[in-house]
């Protein structure tokens, strides 16, 4: 068991490394696209129907502007999110764990350069297997759903924050492996299809995955998604939340296909359109939530 999990170790270290070395484009380059999710998440987080500009500005209200203490992000890349949460005041000090050793430069790099490097803490290596503080936010951005053991994580997340700490969960909660099935890929490939009608160029439309591919990808990266589809469950037994779903199929399934696509800005109203009426069909890939432990 020990030797899988090493080779899968470093089967995902190097390819998170070979990632990071590299410009990653999806729907998230895409400014419009970008702001419209960031959006759908600071309201799941506000909750009750309320709206928010932003993830930030969401916790900020939920917090009632008070700042937190220490904050941990494991699996944070290039840290750029955690470090709006310090610019905002919403944490005094972040730990990021990353397994990347290239992400974590950059994440180095980058708070000097914003004159942050004083009130962040960039380890690599396994936040699970080290002694920890007890922490004041637990922060989970598109990095739960890497994890080998969702409901270990969580459950960890949860016996590492003091009384009264916080949780945050924005991630990809769709289909382990990313095995979308084809009654998705034809809703996705339809819309696609009305997109497509109103750019000047053409828009690549994605295929259906086939059941064996799941056996490849785990080979390319063991951390994708291994258990995604467990996350809005394993979060509500050991906490009682039901993170909220916005949406994100056609986004995810057509991620590189919309970042690649000429003209996407001038038509990011119908992407979203679109992708909205496909929630509206009891379908999302993305959901979010915070929660605060009793104190």
């Amino acid at each position: 068991m020990r030797a899988l999990e090493a080779f899968s170790r470093s089967r995902s270290e190097r390819y998170w490394n070979a990632s990071f070395a590299t410009l990653s484009r999806g729907w998230w380059s895409v400014p419009v696209l970008q702001r419209y999710v960031d959006r759908r998440v600071g309201e799941a987080i506000a909750g009750g129907g309320q709206t928010a500009p932003g993830l930030t500005d969401a916790v900020l209200t939920r917090l009632c502007g008070r700042e937190l203490g220490l904050g941990i992000s494991i699996g944070c890349g290039r840290g750029v999110k955690e470090r709006r949460l310090l610019e905002a005041g919403v944490v005094r000090r972040m730990r990021l764990f990353e397994i990347s050793a290239v992400a974590l430069d950059r994440a180095r790099a980058d708070a000097l350069a914003e004159g942050l490097s004083d009130r962040v803490d960039c380890v690599l290596g396994d936040a699970f297997e080290m002694a920890h503080p007890a922490y004041d936010l637990v922060y989970w951005d598109h990095s739960l759903h890497h994890m080998a053991d969702v409901d270990r994580a969580i459950a960890w997340s949860v016996a590492a924050l003091r009384p009264g700490g916080w949780l945050l969960i924005n991630d990809y909660v769709g289909p382990r492996r990313l095995q979308w099935p084809w009654s998705h890929t034809r809703k996705v490939r339809q819309a696609l299809a009305d997109i497509a009608r109103h750019l000047p160029g053409r828009i690549a439309r994605p295929r259906y995955r086939l059941p064996f591919e799941s056996v490849a990808m785990a080979f390319l990266d063991p951390s994708e998604a291994p258990q995604s589809h467990l996350i809005r469950t394993s979060a509500a037994r050991h906490t009682g939340m039901d993170l909220t779903p916005i949406g994100g199929c056609l986004l995810c399934m057509a991620s590189l296909h919309l970042a690649m696509a000429p003209g996407i800005e001038q038509v990011a109203a119908r992407v979203i359109d679109r992708d909205r009426r496909i929630e509206r069909d009891g379908i999302s890939y993305h959901a979010a939530g915070l929660w605060q432990k009793p104190a």
